[in-house]
């Protein structure tokens, strides 16, 4: 934010004049023009980030349960369930169920 500030003064001041010691100058007065009272509000403003960041970052870690997926594993209750599975749907009374 600081950098950001010192180089927008020195792009709106520093013209269409490149000798070194203006430069040099604009760079100074680009520096000097961040007050301690702009100082103090720079690091609120990042206190205040880093506080969001922590909530959220603490906010995600309790409501979000993890998620386990075991590839290449064969449960054989999984195998055995399968026969007593109960049917995906039955036909209404008076239809075959089948030629649908």
């Amino acid at each position: 934010m600081v950098w950001n500030d010192c180089k927008r003064y020195y792009k709106t001041h520093v013209g269409s004049q490149f000798d070194r010691a203006h430069v040099k100058q604009v760079w100074h007065d680009a520096l000097h023009q961040v007050t301690a009272e702009k100082w103090e509000n720079y690091v609120k403003h990042t206190e205040k980030i880093e506080e969001d960041w922590n909530r959220e970052v603490k906010w995600d870690s309790i409501n979000v349960e993890p998620i386990i997926i075991n590839l290449g594993e064969e449960n054989s209750s999984d195998e055995e369930n399968e026969d007593d599975s109960e049917p995906l749907a039955i036909p209404l009374p008076g239809q075959s169920g089948e030629g649908c």
